[in-house]
């Protein structure tokens, strides 16, 4: 729980400093807007920007994750996927959510290619 509780800071910190608004984290997971509710100049400048700096600071998170694990199993990977979506109105009230094909798309592009699949 302490290297989670590490890496939530860490890229919450990240998140802030890119101008995104936090959807939820899920386990390692993490969903993410941008431009709204806070309108930005640039909005997929900040989103490509966060990402390539998590995956800059998640190098140092890789070694205490894997020291913690002492497993023989995968090693940690942070991927991204970014996907333009829209936001509408669910049971009449504006819900902060990411549902359906946009979600699942973003799922895929973190996941990479699969075998037989490109």
């Amino acid at each position: 729980m302490g290297v989670l509780g590490e890496y939530h800071r860490v890229m919450g910190q990240l998140i802030l400093a890119h101008e995104g608004t936090l959807e939820h984290f899920a386990g390692d997971g993490i969903m993410i807007f941008f431009n709204d509710p806070i309108p930005l100049e640039k909005p997929a400048e900040n989103a490509i920007g966060m990402a390539l700096a998590m995956q800059r600071e998640f190098a140092a998170l890789r070694a205490a994750m894997e020291e913690t694990a002492r497993s023989a199993g995968p090693r940690h990977r942070h991927r991204a996927g970014l996907r333009d979506a829209w936001r509408g109105r669910l049971r009449g009230r504006w819900e902060y959510a990411c549902i359906g094909s946009v979600a699942s798309l973003a799922s895929r592009l973190c996941n990479g290619p699969r075998a037989g699949r490109s």
